[in-house]
């Protein structure tokens, strides 16, 4: 069973959107059987239409020395969950000149896919590796077909706070794995809202997940891009889904 974990942080509210894993041999050979049907005869990405999965919004900000992340909210308006979600985004400039698309062959995975949507839940998504010659004004985001997840366990975030040190400001807490299985590579999605205006974004990933019962608790820094100071923040939790 799904199920939302919803914290408070200091500065606003943290909602962890939760998924499942599968080993990294299984995840390997999957992602390259589906890549080679994703990518197109000139190695870019395509996508089919969701009839479930659609994007509820999106956003770009910009931070210091020139730091942009794209962030885009996914909603799943199906009755199953959802793994490996391809996300294609276009960063628009001014006239709406395309400065930044993520469709080339090579990039990570965690910055073309989203890993998992609950049923009837949101996710968010954030890219903060684009790059731009220009100031960016808006992103164009689709969301393509997807593949229908097996049950779900329900990770966790334990004292989600603020700190910082000498490389700067950053959002910290550990994540549980309540399941049997050691997880690893596990994508930790940030945005700050005020209102409903994106303010910053980040993500982070967890190494290794330890089974349920370990003493030692994984964590992780997000660095934002933006100023998410007086903010709330939306964290989504998306490891691998079987």
């Amino acid at each position: 069973m799904i199920r939302a974990v919803i914290m408070m942080l200091l500065l606003g509210t943290v909602a962890a959107a939760l998924s499942a894993c599968e080993s990294t041999e299984e995840k390997s050979a999957r992602i390259a059987r589906e890549g080679r049907r994703a990518f197109t005869d000139n190695k870019t990405l395509r996508v089919d239409r969701s009839r479930d999965l659609k994007v509820a919004r999106t956003a770009v900000v910009r931070g210091d020395g020139g730091a942009i992340a794209a962030a885009v909210e996914i909603r799943n308006a199906g009755a199953r969950a959802q793994r490996d979600v391809p996300v294609l985004i276009d960063v628009r400039g001014s006239g709406g000149t395309s400065l930044y698309k993520n469709d080339t062959v090579g990039l990570q995975p965690a910055l073309q896919r989203l890993a998992s949507v609950r049923a009837h839940g949101t996710a968010w998504w954030v890219n903060d590796q684009v790059t731009a010659a220009s100031p960016p004004r808006r992103v164009v985001a689709e969301v393509g077909a997807a593949h229908a997840a097996a049950a779900i366990p329900a990770l966790s975030i334990e004292n989600p706070h603020f700190d910082g040190d000498a490389t700067g400001r950053f959002l910290t807490g550990r994540v549980v794995n309540p399941t049997n299985r050691l997880l690893k590579q596990v994508p930790v999605f940030a945005v700050a809202l005020k209102g409903d205006r994106v303010v910053a974004a980040g993500r982070a990933f967890v190494t290794k997940l330890l089974p349920k019962g370990a003493r030692k608790r994984a964590s992780f820094r997000i660095y934002f891009v933006g100023d998410p100071r007086g903010a709330r923040v939306a964290l989504t939790v998306a490891p691998p889904a079987s």
